[in-house]
């Protein structure tokens, strides 16, 4: 199972914001092939410190929300196939990117509706996603698509880094959770996502309440 702990941007602002531009530097220039723009980009595991979501944050007990081990079935969503797990890094690559609507090699980003406005996905964003081979999140990509556009919640969580981040939660009839972390960054960006357990995943239904596609009675 993967990790509950989802990597981010780097503590200091002027690291987050170098990384950040070298991945806009990158698909911005029509000239660089995939292959180029995943050499230029700095490694993940280099870059990032320690950060995790603040602790004492408000949580869904606070507000009186579902838990999602006894989430009610008509509030979930119908549990979507896997994908098939990649042979190696660069094929897990190319499978996401398939999936989440990269159909064309020079198509370095795409923007997909959410109900938190307009969300921006990189190709080169990817990279780090699919990383660890272990928990092959590839598999899952479909479910963080989904959770994308339908969330059953999306909270806006503090980090210790000082920035926010929004953790879009999906909820399915099957084992298999997910969670989606977008950062702001020129707008909203996917970061990462991953899939989870429902215990873990009430972990990160915590900071402010932005969205949520139930009304309570």
């Amino acid at each position: 199972m993967a990790s509950g702990h989802l990597p981010g941007p780097p503590g200091p602002y002027w690291l987050r914001w170098a990384a950040a531009n070298i991945f806009l530097w990158a698909w911005r220039n029509d000239d660089l092939t995939n292959a180029k723009i995943e050499r230029r980009r700095l490694s993940t595991d280099t870059l990032l410190s320690k950060i995790s979501e603040v602790k004492g944050q408000p949580t869904w007990v606070d507000s009186n929300l579902p838990d999602l081990r006894t989430l009610a079935r008509e509030l979930r969503t119908h549990a979507l196939g896997e994908v098939i797990a990649a042979t190696n890094h660069e094929d897990a690559i190319e499978v996401t990117a398939q999936y989440l609507g990269f159909i064309d090699p020079a198509i370095l980003s795409l923007t997909v509706e959410t109900p938190m406005g307009d969300v921006t996905i990189l190709r080169s964003s990817i990279y780090h996603i699919v990383e660890k081979r272990m928990d092959a999140r590839e598999r899952y990509v479909r479910l963080a698509l989904d959770t994308l556009t339908g969330p059953l919640e999306v909270w806006k969580v503090a980090f210790t880094d000082g920035t926010d981040r929004l953790a879009f939660i999906g909820a399915y009839e099957s084992k298999r959770q997910m969670l989606v972390s977008v950062v702001f960054f020129e707008g909203q960006m996917l970061w990462n996502f991953m899939h989870t357990d429902a215990k873990s995943l009430n972990k990160h239904r915590h900071g402010e309440l932005l969205y949520k596609r139930y009304t309570l009675l």
